[in-house]
């Protein structure tokens, strides 16, 4: 997985509770799209709710980095101490709020955690809302991709007191810095959506709602058996500030009933998030309440979860809210203002009614797009767009542009759409490609040290996503100098032969740039002549091997690749016997049978194709290597006629070896860039598309990881 995402949240599993749970959730379930997912958090956090079970749903290839910050509340355990410091002197002397302790270790982590994996998209969650300034500061430094989510309002929510004006007046700045500055804001409701959408007066393209939901895993094996001599009703979760039950406790103390148990499931023992739907599933009625000042924005967490557990849910929350709504619209219970005693008490009794007639059931409604994965989908959807509305990629090559290597690798990222760069120690120009010429190559120390100052302000001006040396001596050791990261380089085979002769300074040199470097390839110093075909009788790889013998005396350079695909046992021996007579062991290879689209790779290996049958029609492998722009060698037989065209392949009699010796040298020696004129119009003669050289797409894969 090349797409790399970083979530920075103070709260994260072994912490429980909702904010806690909602990146848990992300985190268990991105991977499965293809995300690699790194995550920020806290060694040990001020937070009250452990819930150790979150903690072993996240999947081993989520990489958590958890660090230490300054915080005095872990001096003692004492209850008025913290008291003291979480009521009184943070809200006082932090902003803007009290994990602002963490700002300055988690900002340094997250840019070194950005920089060594090449994160392509950060993602806060608040609150706390320190989360956010962290992902702002982290955008101006790295200018990666940001998406700030917010889960609740801040300076206009009802439950939220600021202690002066000055500080209500300052977080409006940093709340609209954070909504300006973020690439996309997410939030956990439309009503919020909508909220922050009219403050920041902007369209809808930067704003998507990503409500809370369900895990399906987490319901599976719960026991949902209910009382059959009871009505239970069951409320999961604290009450805080103006979400009270009060009033509804008054309702239900005055109704009396004697067959009615009503459950608090976590305010005096704290339970894990999987215990406490353990215990909401066996109540009839699943209880939500709200404040009365709670607006549009207000969903909840846990009303998805009740809706998982298929039971009614009675809801004391006012009309306009969220969840009033979606309850509404889904017709999955009763809501009732929770300030309205008469009205608790009559909704009440309703259900009351029903449940002693058996009736209390609510429609099997579709709740599938409020799925934890399914909204994960949706989230990696909204990664997918943000790093696609990126610019080209910015190749920057250094090298030598005349090679025929260079120029083939630079038309085929013009092609994939790369804007390439290329610093060239000698004149020339590819189509597609910006050249910046190093003049008076003259290879002395001046002129190294020249070169180098003038590629890092070529560097500088291009800003690329990728620097790549061609070679390692000079134009890798340039890359490790300039100081750009990431840097790839290439190595040729008289960089490792010469080594010995290299002075010391140059060793130590080329030993640091290998060292640094993010990805080292190499050049094949091996040319590869491929046969397709079957090992049978017909298709002629005695007399194969019989010219290869010859050709492999003069080229030390040079493999021949057979198919492990045997029609004759007996023939195979035969071949066999040949390899070991002609000291041919460690020159001749042979590839496993695969199928028709990894073929591909195996033709993209090969410099030359070789099909020489006795008997043929137009054969599968001989289309391939024309759609993969091969040369080839093949039997002059009657097909061959309606594909030829003038230079654009080699013919041979049937099993004459002299005639084939001749053909495939001819082959190897004819220069790539005359050939590759050649090789277009081959692809052009047939209708199979496929991709033209896979060591490039190789790279190609390489270049995407390292950004």
């Amino acid at each position: 997985m090349n797409k790399k995402v970083l979530f920075i949240s103070y709260f994260f599993p072994p912490v429980g509770g909702i904010g806690s749970l909602r990146i848990s959730k992300f985190v268990k379930f991105l991977p499965q799209f293809d995300w690699q997912t790194y995550v920020l958090t806290v060694k040990k956090a001020f937070y009250p709710i452990v819930d150790e079970d979150l903690l072993k749903e996240i999947p081993p290839s989520v990489k958590v980095v958890k660090i230490n910050y300054f915080e005095p509340a872990f001096w003692s355990r004492n209850r008025l101490w913290r008291s003291f410091l979480a009521y009184a002197l943070y809200p006082l002397i932090l902003f803007p709020d009290r994990q602002f302790l963490w700002f300055l270790p988690a900002l340094i982590s997250s840019y070194k955690i950005v920089k060594a994996n090449h994160i392509k998209v950060i993602f806060t969650s608040s609150s706390p809302i320190s989360n956010h300034l962290i992902g702002f500061c982290l955008k101006k430094i790295t200018k990666v991709k940001w998406v700030a989510d917010f889960r609740d309002e801040w300076t206009q929510s009802s439950y939220l007191k600021f202690l002066t004006p000055v500080h209500r007046y300052l977080a409006g700045i940093l709340e609209k810095l954070i909504l300006k500055n973020a690439d996309q804001i997410t939030t956990v409701s439309d009503g919020l959506t909508d909220s922050y959408q009219t403050m920041l007066n902007k369209n809808s393209e930067k704003f998507t709602t990503i409500t809370n939901g369900f895990d399906g895993q987490d319901f599976l094996n719960l026991n949902k058996k209910l009382s059959k001599n009871k009505l239970v009703l069951a409320h999961a979760g604290s009450l805080y500030g103006s979400r009270k039950a009060d009033i509804f406790l008054i309702a239900f103390k005055e109704l009396n009933f004697k067959d009615v148990d009503l459950k608090f499931i976590g305010l005096k023992k704290r339970l894990s998030h999987k215990e406490s739907l353990e215990e909401l599933a066996k109540a009839n009625v699943l209880l939500l309440i709200l404040s009365p000042m709670d607006n549009s924005s207000v969903m909840t967490g846990k009303i998805f979860e009740y809706l998982a557990l298929r039971r009614p849910i009675l809801a004391l929350a006012p009309e306009k809210s969220g969840a009033t709504k979606l309850i509404k619209k889904l017709k999955v219970g009763e809501v009732v203002n929770p300030e309205n005693k008469l009205e608790i008490k009559k909704t009440l009794l309703k259900m009351y009614q029903k449940w002693l007639k058996n009736d209390l059931t609510i429609p099997r409604v579709n709740i599938e797009q409020y799925e934890r994965k399914k909204l994960t989908g949706n989230l990696a959807e909204l990664f997918n767009k943000l790093i696609e509305k990126n610019s080209k990629i910015k190749l920057c090559l250094i090298g030598n542009i005349q090679s025929s290597q260079n120029q083939s690798l630079c038309n085929y990222f013009v092609k994939k759409d790369y804007e390439v760069h290329f610093i060239t120690i000698k004149p020339g120009n590819t189509k597609g490609t910006k050249t910046y010429l190093l003049t008076d190559s003259s290879f002395t120390p001046w002129y190294f040290i020249k070169s180098l100052y003038k590629i890092k302000k070529i560097i500088q001006k291009i800003k690329p996503n990728i620097v790549h040396g061609q070679d390692l001596v000079f134009a890798g050791i340039w890359a490790y100098l300039s100081g750009f990261r990431p840097y790839v380089v290439t190595t040729w085979g008289s960089d490792v032969m010469n080594y010995d002769k290299f002075i010391k300074t140059e060793k130590y040199l080329i030993r640091k740039t290998l060292q640094k470097a993010d990805l080292v390839t190499r050049q094949p110093m091996d040319k590869i002549i491929f046969c397709p075909r079957t090992i049978g009788p017909i298709y002629n790889i005695d007399i194969l091997i019989l010219a290869f013998a010859t050709i492999a005396e003069k080229d030390k350079n040079i493999r021949l690749a057979l198919l492990e695909n045997i029609a004759d046992e007996n023939y195979l021996l035969e071949i066999e016997k040949l390899i070991i007579k002609y000291n041919l062991v460690d020159k001749v290879i042979f590839w496993t049978k695969v199928d028709n689209r990894r073929m591909v790779d195996y033709y993209n290996q090969a410099e030359v194709i070789v099909s020489i049958s006795s008997s043929d029609g137009c054969s599968v492998s001989f289309l391939e290597a024309m759609a993969c722009e091969k040369k080839i060698v093949a039997t002059d037989l009657p097909y061959i006629q309606e594909w030829k065209n003038g230079k654009n392949l080699w013919q041979v009699p049937v099993r004459n070896v002299e005639a084939t010796i001749i053909a495939i040298s001819g082959a190897l020696r004819y220069p790539l860039s005359k050939w590759q004129k050649l090789g277009e119009a081959n692809r052009r003669m047939v209708a199979e598309k496929a991709e033209i050289n896979n060591n490039f797409e190789k790279l190609n894969k390489f270049y995407q990881s390292l950004i």
